[in-house]
């Protein structure tokens, strides 16, 4: 067998400097690469914020437009006696408008704790609060929570008075565009009013029950009292009882539900949710453990 030739010593010599060559160019491609890769996903993400901000301004711009009026409460008509007192009202709905000063402070305190603790520092809409609710929302995988100020509540409720607002048949596609307009039209509000203002206008509009709107006619008809005579339990239960009215209402007693195909005690229900209350205004801090 012949033997291999010996490599000589100037090819021994180049070998490490072609295997070093190489290894520096397939670094060299592996930065290529993850920079093209980064310009990619960078452009990618530009595209898309741009899309985002687009579609944003085109449903922000299909918003309403909700003057100040529009969040006033049309009170009913009352028919006096020659003495001044009154014999009946008159309107599809009993309500009475109050301002923020015949609010006790424990009615304040209660719907903020149960509806909107961040109230006073926001700006119509609670980043964290909404956050929360959409992580819910897709873990339960629906639309029940949405993360809603009071503010939003309030513009919420003056769009239903729109007839061709039909949340029932709305698509989720619908309803986002919805919740995105809510949120715009709130920070507007809050531009425009006070928040003991914004709150006063909510409380005087909200459902309470029955044919009651607005706290002052809420506070009659359960409690047979005027509004600034609301005790702590009394105040806790109104801020309970506007999350389902008909589910928390007292006076329907014990009641056969065709829903639910069971005997139900609402009143128990309505304990049950003035507790509820009770505990967050102690949670955040608004009463003590002995009140």
């Amino acid at each position: 067998m012949k033997a291999k030739p010996k490599k000589s010593n100037n090819e021994q010599r180049l070998l490490p400097a072609r295997s070093t060559l190489s290894k520096k160019n397939t670094k060299m491609s592996r930065k290529k690469i993850l920079k093209s890769l980064l310009i990619v996903f960078l452009s990618l993400v530009f595209i898309g914020g741009v899309c985002v901000f687009f579609v944003l301004v085109n449903i922000m711009r299909e918003a309403p437009n909700l003057s100040k009026n529009m969040f006033n409460s049309q009170d009913s008509s009352k028919i006096l006696a020659s003495n001044n007192e009154t014999l009946t009202e008159v309107g599809m709905e009993a309500r009475e408008s109050i301002t923020y000063e015949q609010l006790p402070q424990t009615v304040i305190d209660a719907f903020l704790s149960i509806e909107d603790s961040r109230y006073f520092t926001h700006n119509g809409f609670d980043l964290p609060r909404f956050v929360k609710s959409a992580f819910n929302n897709l873990r339960n995988g629906d639309l029940g929570q949405g993360g809603s100020t009071l503010t939003m509540q309030m513009v919420d409720n003056v769009r239903k008075d729109n007839p061709d607002y039909d949340e029932t048949s709305a698509s989720s596609w619908q309803r986002i565009e919805w919740k995105i307009q809510e949120i715009f039209l709130s920070m507007q509000v809050e531009n425009t009013m006070s928040k003991e203002e914004i709150l006063t206008k909510y409380l005087n509009k909200v459902n309470f029950g029955n044919t009651a709107r607005g706290i002052q006619k809420g506070s009659q008809y359960y409690f047979g009292k005027d509004v600034s005579q609301l005790n702590l339990s009394e105040s806790a239960f109104l801020a309970g009882v506007v999350n389902a009215p008909n589910l928390f209402n007292p006076y329907k007693g014990t009641q056969w539900s065709e829903y639910s195909k069971k005997w139900v005690n609402y009143y128990e229900y309505a304990i049950e949710r003035r507790d509820d209350t009770l505990y967050q205004m102690l949670n955040h801090g608004y009463i003590s453990e002995e009140e």
